[in-house]
């Protein structure tokens, strides 16, 4: 995991999502919304970055 995919994912925990690791898979679990690849995740911090504003 990048530096810069740490950060995003610290960010939406810190929003308040679960998020973990798929094992061997480049997907991530996030409770209450499923599968997620890491663009729809940089999607989902960009999306709570702008409703914050």
């Amino acid at each position: 995991m990048t530096d810069s995919v740490a950060r995003i994912i610290e960010k939406l925990r810190r929003a308040g999502f679960t998020i973990s690791a798929l094992r061997s898979s480049p997907l991530w679990q996030v409770e209450g919304r499923g599968n997620m690849s890491t663009g729809q995740l940089i999607d989902l911090a960009s999306k709570l970055e702008l409703s914050s504003r």
